[in-house]
């Protein structure tokens, strides 16, 4: 696990991505001017939130890995964190675990960040919304694998 605050206005590193080969199960969130559902956000639900779409029909094994990697800006928060979960929740209780977890680790940081899901009556597909106060950037991606 690790977890990230910088409170200053430019932070560098020296940092170095290589592309590799895709990976099925793997959905990204983008940013949004509010959530398309109904979802409990701690009182910011009309603002601005990160969402990721899973598909309706999505199948879990009863053991699985899930790889988070959550970047929101301003100023910038990043947690990044693998975990197994087990148990027969089916996919919205697996997301209701991954929102508690994001929450629970910027909570460490004394950061105020609000997740939760929501299942899309339009189109069945269930959505994970995060967001914190002041968000306006940022970057979600939610890797499922089977452990």
């Amino acid at each position: 696990m690790a977890i990230f605050r910088n409170g200053a206005p430019v932070a560098s590193a020296g940092v170095n991505f290589r592309l590799t080969d895709g990976s099925t199960h793997t959905y990204s969130g983008y940013v949004e001017d509010a959530p398309a559902t109904r979802v409990e956000l701690g009182g910011l639900e009309g603002g601005p939130v990160m969402r990721v779409r899973l598909p309706r029909d999505l199948q879990l094994p009863a053991r699985l890995s899930v790889d988070i990697c959550l970047v929101l800006k301003e100023p910038t928060l990043a947690i990044d964190f693998s975990a197994e979960i087990s148990g027969d929740m089916g996919l919205e209780g697996c997301l209701g675990v991954i929102a508690k977890s994001i929450m629970t680790n910027a909570t460490l940081l004394g950061e105020n960040v609000f997740a939760g899901v929501s299942k899309n009556e339009n189109s069945g597909e269930f959505e994970l919304y995060v967001t914190k106060p002041y968000l306006t950037n940022g970057m979600f991606v939610v890797h499922f694998g089977e452990s």
